[in-house]
């Protein structure tokens, strides 16, 4: 609102600094996501080897379920993270501000599909 003058708020430093440092944060939280994810994954993917060395398939299958979530998490994480990083400063980190329209839309999309699905009820899946 500051940008547009919208809101008179004066600040001591330009406004495009506390962007990046959103930026900077939110993707320091995707990738603590990101790892929380992969070790959930990693987690289950052992349960799964437990539960059916013991015949158990029902617990099996439901385990199954759950590392399916897990990656669609993992994938979304993934996409937000590239999101993040394209949104710093131009030439700031790896591919920043060089994504094109195509690609920022594709990810977006991805990472809102699988956030639309993980919160339907689970008998409309």
């Amino acid at each position: 609102a500051s940008d547009q003058s919208l809101l008179p708020l004066p600040l001591p430093f330009p406004s495009r600094h506390l962007w990046t440092l959103g930026d900077l944060l939110w993707g320091t939280s995707l990738l603590v996501s990101l790892m929380r994810s992969l070790a959930a994954i990693s987690n289950v993917t052992k349960r799964i080897s437990v539960a059916k060395e013991s015949g158990n398939e029902e617990s099996a299958s439901a385990l199954v379920r759950q590392r399916w979530t897990e990656v669609l998490g993992a994938v979304k994480t993934l996409c937000d993270l590239a999101l993040a990083v394209h949104w710093l400063p131009r030439g700031a980190f790896l591919w920043s501000g060089r994504l094109s329209a195509l690609w920022v839309g594709l990810l977006g999309t991805v990472s809102s599909l699988i956030a639309l699905w993980r919160t339907l009820p689970r008998h409309f899946r």
